[in-house]
Parts: structure tokens; C-alpha cells; sequence
């Protein structure tokens, strides 16, 4: 733990979509999140999430150079402490807060011209999913704020006799791998990270592929919520 809209005047995208300039996604590093969108070759906004903190930044740059002073309107879904208006400052950026939740804000900045990029900011919400490969094999992915949460608790539990099941600990990009099944298995998933523990059930298929994420709730451990 998602979409990117790019629009300069009449455009829009939606994210992991090349629209008619650029647009494009980047998981890197601690990064959750970033998307790129430009009004033409010369005027560019970014913004990128932090994967740890949830954070994120707006660049604003005009033929590859940071534009200080350019005004930044944020706008959100929902109710989120970043919207609002904004100047980039002598890096040409503007810092955003974290969102409470998973949050698509539509930032617009104005330079020349206006320039339009809508991001899905994750939320500090623990999220796990299941991803199976053409063999077979399945990997779990456990996420906060769309960066992977190492060291995480993952229970796999099986209807019938699945070699997987088991408890696990998540490697250092918050995933596990599952071995293929002898035949397809419905698979339950548990992660755990602090006092936040994220419940989802899936198909596992033995030629390869995850028959979808059937449900998923999630418990606050030592809550109120459940």
C-alpha cells in the first residue's frame, strides 16, 4: 500500500497509465508511492510518498529546475490535514502530511500554467495480499503506508494438505514466499505488526495464479476497534 491522474488544461490519466505526456509510478527504496506528471516538456510536478513515515513531497521543476514560489493547491477525498494551498519553497517542494487513512488527493501547480496529478497517499493501515506466480509459488506481501513492513508476523493456515501452512516472519521487503500447492487450496493469511493485525483470505491455484483476495478485515489488537 493505489492511482495517478494527470491532466495539464483537458488531460487526465488515472495512475499506472502513461497519459498522453508522462505519467508514471515508482516503488523504490523507502518510497511508497510517486507519480510523475507533465504539462509539456518543460513543466513537471512529482509527488512521492515516503514509505515509513507516510509523508509526501510535491516537486515542482520547469526544464529540469526547481521552480521556487510556485503555488500548489492540494485538494482530497475525505477528510485529510494536508489539503489546502501551498508555495514550494527554494527546492521547489512542498512537504505533505500523512493521511489518517488511504487518501486520493489531486495536487495542482501552477507555474506557466497549471499542471494537475492526482496519487492514492496510503494510509498507516497494516495491509497484507498474496501474489502467485506461473509455477505456482505465492508471495505475501505485507504493507504500511505501500512500503513492505519487515520483520512481520504472517500465519498461513489451509483447507486440506497445503505444505505451506505455517507461521512466518517477512524478509526485509515485508514478504514471504509460499510453495505451490499439489492442487488448488483455499488459503487463510494472517499478518501481525505491533498491536495491528490484518486478516484475508485467498485461492491459491496449483498451475499458478491467486483466484483473488476473497475478504479481508482488519483487528486492532488491545483496541477498541475490531
Amino acid at each position: 500500500m493505489t492511482c495517478v491522474a494527470v491532466r495539464s488544461s483537458a488531460m487526465r490519466g488515472r495512475q499506472w497509465f502513461a497519459a498522453a505526456f508522462a505519467a508514471m509510478l515508482v516503488v523504490a527504496g523507502a518510497s511508497a508511492f510517486a507519480g510523475t506528471a507533465a504539462a509539456d516538456d518543460a513543466q513537471t510536478i512529482d509527488v512521492e510518498q515516503e514509505g515509513e513515515a507516510g509523508t509526501a513531497t510535491v516537486s515542482a521543476t520547469e526544464n529540469d529546475t526547481a521552480v521556487e514560489g510556485a503555488t500548489v493547491e492540494v485538494e482530497a477525498d475525505g477528510n485529510y490535514s494536508g489539503a489546502g494551498d501551498y508555495e514550494t519553497d527554494e527546492n521547489g517542494t512542498v512537504e505533505l502530511p500523512a493521511p489518517n487513512e488511504t487518501t486520493d488527493v489531486n495536487v495542482t501547480v501552477v507555474v506557466d500554467e497549471e499542471t494537475e496529478t492526482t496519487i492514492e497517499l496510503a494510509g498507516p493501515e497494516l495491509a497484507v495480499d498474496a501474489e502467485s506466480a506461473a509455477d505456482g509459488t505465492a508471495v505475501v506481501s505485507v504493507t504500511r503506508y505501500g512500503a513492505g513492513v519487515p520483520n512481520a508476523s504472517v500465519s498461513v493456515a489451509a483447507d486440506g494438505d497445503y505444505s505451506g501452512a505455517g507461521d512466518y516472519a517477512t524478509n526485509d521487503e515485508g514478504t514471504v514466499e509460499l510453495p505451490a500447492p499439489n492442487e488448488t487450496t483455499d488459503v487463510e493469511i494472517e499478518a501481525s505488526e505491533g498491536n495491528e493485525t490484518v486478516e484475508t483470505t485467498a485461492t491459491l491455484d496449483a498451475r499458478g495464479g491467486v483466484d483473488g483476495v476473497r475478504s479481508a478485515r482488519l483487528r486492532i489488537r488491545r483496541g477498541t476497534a475490531r
